[in-house]
């Protein structure tokens, strides 16, 4: 991981980090097209914190980012990307033991992330870096020309929680 720059998001603009990770994600299981005004958006939304969360960047050029967000005392990374030339060099690893260095500084007990299952070494790099699989997380995908769905006839009521867990495994 020789050459390797990392340093806070908020130190690059927003275009470069949407290339980056357009760049990082356009071979993902679930492929991510973001442009700078949607990458604002994401980070306001997922309460990105600017001054914790890492790019790397290797000759002038970012090559990867990930992301920490954080709302009081709950935190989660809701970013991790490497673009695909710099890829199984350390530079995830680094800018994830960075990230839990920057959650230890800012008071976080605790740091949680989601991985979906086909991403085999995303998992093995989590488990390296100490976290452990709590729950399944299911992802579901509707094209863009599907037919609309219907409208529910049942609406939804508030019920005590004891009520639903019977029904989960």
């Amino acid at each position: 991981m020789t050459n390797i720059i990392l340093r806070p998001v908020n130190t690059v603009s927003h275009e470069a980090r949407a290339a980056c990770m357009n760049l990082a994600y356009a071979d993902y299981h679930i492929p991510l097209q973001v442009d700078a005004d949607g990458l604002a958006r994401m980070d306001y939304l997922y309460d990105v914190d600017p001054d914790a969360s890492i790019v790397a960047e290797r000759d002038g050029a970012l090559i990867g980012q990930a992301l920490l967000s954080r709302r009081g005392e709950r935190s989660w990374i809701s970013a991790v990307g490497t673009v695909p030339a710099a890829r199984r060099q350390g530079v995830a690893r680094a800018m994830m033991q960075a990230l839990i260095v920057n959650a230890r500084r800012g008071g976080l007990a605790e740091v949680i992330l989601e991985v979906i299952d086909e991403n085999a070494r995303a998992h093995t790099l989590y488990r390296d870096l100490g976290f452990a699989d709590v729950r399944e997380l299911l992802t579901w995908r509707l094209a863009a020309d599907a037919d609309p769905l219907p409208i529910p006839q049942e609406l939804l009521s508030e019920v005590a929680p004891e009520s639903v867990i019977p029904h989960f495994d």
